[in-house]
């Protein structure tokens, strides 16, 4: 995919903001990404057009679909600490027909956690759910109606943000809840626009993590966490070198593994509270937990 990267496009860009109450936003930006290809992405070129980022309307599809949910019982344990996460799912790899994990490999695929919980349960003689058909759909509507998509996910996070200091808590996004897209290339206004708000996610894309640790990435309120696969272990050394923290499931979660501390990962969601430079243990659950692959790491640091 090419990227518009002149001079030319960069002042659309800046003077696109001053109509949509982002020019603060922009001004304090770093130049370097400015001329980045992420500020200027098809997907952020086609959103700009509207000319008014927080006010558009949503195309002639329109839809009662919610993208959000605060129902995930992990994200439910942030409270305890005073955050309050909500989660979008859409459907992962390419269950919609469009790929949402563009780095899933072979084992992340066969165990995804896409069919956890409820996600996961069937009446007789059925494959899919009301759950799952539902994640398809969503992921439909943000391929095929991206302006209508925004403007939606605009309120939805809104009100989000308005229950969580209802509650008293600070408001959490995570996008990528069952799928791996670059957020920041293309939709980095919407970071802008809620910089109080928290986001994160997890990712196997490597490019992306370095990127997120070295930059440019366009905003401090996005955080990422490498997860680990059966490919990738290099990566992951690299990554932590760097100050990343890399999520791994374990048969058994260690307190330390490769000379490195552990952090347990399944005492909440809240990744960008980990200590940089260390291991996110995750302990296998499911079906990855009955059964053999290299996706996950033995008490004796291989696999089964």
């Amino acid at each position: 995919m090419r990227h518009q990267t002149s001079s030319t496009a960069t002042a659309a860009f800046q003077t696109s903001t001053k109509t949509t109450g982002y020019a603060s936003n922009v001004a304090n930006m770093p130049k370097a990404y400015l001329s980045w290809k992420t500020a200027l992405s098809p997907m952020t070129r086609k959103i700009w057009t509207m000319q008014n980022f927080g006010t558009m309307k949503a195309g002639t599809r329109t839809t009662r679909m919610q993208l959000l949910t605060t129902s995930n019982p992990k994200i439910q344990k942030g409270v305890k600490r005073g955050y309050f996460t909500t989660i979008q799912h859409f459907a992962p790899s390419r269950l919609s027909g469009t790929n949402v994990c563009p780095d899933a490999t072979p084992e992340c695929i066969r165990f995804c956690l896409n069919k956890a919980g409820r996600g996961g349960i069937f009446k007789a003689g059925e494959k899919t759910n009301v759950i799952q058909e539902a994640r398809k759909r969503r992921t439909r509507f943000f391929n095929n109606d991206i302006v209508g998509y925004h403007s939606k996910l605009l309120k939805e996070i809104t009100a989000h943000v308005k229950r969580a200091d209802r509650l008293g808590l600070k408001p959490c996004v995570r996008l990528n809840g069952t799928s791996d897209l670059s957020w920041e290339d293309g939709f980095a206004p919407l970071f802008w626009r809620f910089e109080d708000v928290q986001f994160y996610d997890y990712t196997k894309s490597f490019d992306r993590m370095m990127r997120f640790l070295k930059g440019p990435w366009p905003t401090k309120n996005y955080h990422l966490t490498f997860s680990r696969s059966e490919l990738n272990d290099a990566e992951c050394n690299k990554v932590l070198d760097a100050g990343g923290s890399v999520a791994v499931v374990f048969e058994s979660v260690p307190h330390v593994f490769r000379g490195r501390a552990v952090h347990d990962g399944d005492t909440d969601d809240l990744r960008f509270l980990d200590p940089p430079g260390s291991w996110v243990g995750l302990k296998a659950k499911g079906k990855l937990a009955r059964e053999l692959s290299p996706f996950k790491i033995t008490t004796y640091g291989g696999w089964k």
